[in-house]
């Protein structure tokens, strides 16, 4: 909590990937307009001006350093009030989203709007009911996991996850409802629950929010498909219920796609081209392995440090020192997870392996979207790709993780020992983030 305030009330307006357009998105349906539309080249919708007029008033800084907040951006918007005149504004890349990842945020806004609070204490309120939400998801998640509840909670709070739960995008609810699947798929198994009834109703519901935002998300209903995973009272691996449940989970998430995606959607222009691009790996099929070479030597240290943390419109990153220490933190937790003693667990090592896959296809899917739809045809290199769109998925690192059998001395207590230990680094990192948070904040956004 004093982390994510701190990021609601330090951090300007506006200061995180495509806040304006998130908050726009959010304003649009708060009035009742569940669905974008395509105008003049663009898409998005009708928004209140004294909004557009808030949001290009620190436009300039995104991703300038020497541009900071000033006494006199913050004058000129401070007063600015609901009711003024509703004009057409573009938000392409959000106006595609389904309506239902933004209810809380556009409630924010019904109640800002209700209540005659300014634009500017409406879109911090935004920010706190989405800090609020992702807090319960988060804590609800961490209550149900078992070994993965480390990873989860060095991912929770890692300072690119406060900087999206402090801020007004759907992420907010997405990122830490994969991680509450992923909890209640790990506790199914381990305490050998039958997913019936109403869970299944919540795997499928849950899977679908988050795949019809993110599609490869999607790839969470192949935990489906895990042997441990008990889909009816009798023995037998009921297949046909697992593919039931992973179709209509499936259905119900292109429907979502193709409601809202279909009125605001924006073929990309030149030099991209979805068809081109398609067309050129078919002549070149052997094209895919240089792609992911080249791509990955090019932004393989990009992916790490936007994954634990670069502020800001990715411009403002943190020290050497910090990026080292959440490294340890991580491999810390995952060693931990091995180290656990969960007598109701009895997949083998091997089988556990086969928890890497949703991972695997959610990165590859991740990679394949936007090396069609935003990198230039034939380029080398895939664009786009941030070390966060990788993280609602790694929890399942933990699970996967094979048991260590360890004795240290021949004593039981020392590996307890080694696992509390390890699991205290885990528990300290936050406390190194916040304080880098804060003084990177500070002199990014403020100091001269």
């Amino acid at each position: 909590m004093p982390f994510g305030l701190f990021m609601v009330f330090a951090t300007p307006p506006f200061q995180t990937p495509d806040a304006a357009n998130h908050f726009y998105r959010a304003i649009q349906i708060s009035e009742g307009q569940w669905r974008g539309y395509r105008f003049d080249g663009t898409s998005g919708g009708r928004v209140d001006a004294n909004a557009v007029k808030f949001a290009t008033t620190y436009e300039p800084m995104e991703a300038r350093a020497t541009i900071k907040a000033s006494r006199a951006m913050a004058e000129s918007v401070q007063q600015l009030r609901w009711g003024g005149e509703l004009i057409d504004a573009g938000f392409p890349n959000t106006a595609i989203y389904p309506a239902f990842t933004y209810l809380p945020q556009a409630l924010a806004v019904a109640v800002g709007r209700a209540l005659h609070m300014t634009v500017w204490n409406t879109y911090r309120l935004t920010c706190l009911v989405g800090l609020l939400v992702s807090m319960v998801l988060t804590a609800w998640a961490l209550g149900v996991a078992r070994k993965s509840s480390r990873l989860i909670f060095f991912l929770a709070l890692l300072p690119t996850s406060m900087m999206i739960s402090a801020s007004v995008s759907q992420e907010v609810v997405m990122i830490p409802l994969c991680f509450l699947v992923i909890a209640y798929f790990e506790r199914f198994v381990a305490l050998q629950k039958v997913l019936q009834g109403r869970w299944r109703w919540f795997f499928g519901a849950a899977v679908a929010v988050c795949a019809s935002a993110r599609p490869p998300y999607g790839a969470l209903a192949l935990l489906l498909f895990y042997p441990e995973l008990k889909v009816k009272q009798h023995k037998g691996y009921g297949g046909w219920m697992r593919i039931g449940i992973a179709v209509a989970t499936g259905a119900v998430s292109l429907i979502a796609m193709k409601v809202f995606q279909s009125p605001a959607w924006l073929p990309p222009g030149p030099p991209r081209s979805v068809s081109a691009q398609l067309n050129f790996l078919l002549q070149h099929p052997a094209a895919v392995m240089k792609i992911a070479s080249e791509t990955w030597h090019v932004n393989a240290s990009f992916y790490f440090t936007s994954f634990i943390g670069v502020l800001g419109w990715l411009d403002t990153p943190l020290s050497r020192g910090f990026y080292m220490a959440a490294g340890v933190a991580c491999a810390a937790g995952l060693i931990a997870s091995s180290l656990d003693r969960d007598p109701l667990d009895r997949a083998s090592n091997m089988r556990r392996l086969m928890l890497v896959l949703p991972m695997l296809i959610c990165f590859a899917l991740t990679f394949a979207a936007l090396y069609l739809t935003w990198t230039p045809v034939g380029q080398w290199v895939v664009e786009g790709v941030q070390g966060r769109y990788l993280t609602a998925l790694i929890p399942l690192l933990a699970l996967a993780m094979p048991k260590l059998k360890l004795t240290l001395g021949g004593d039981s207590k020392g590996v307890a020992l080694l696992r509390q230990l390890l699991t205290v680094v885990v528990l300290a990192l936050p406390l190194y983030a916040f304080q880098q948070a804060v003084t990177t904040v500070i002199d990014r956004f403020y100091l001269q």
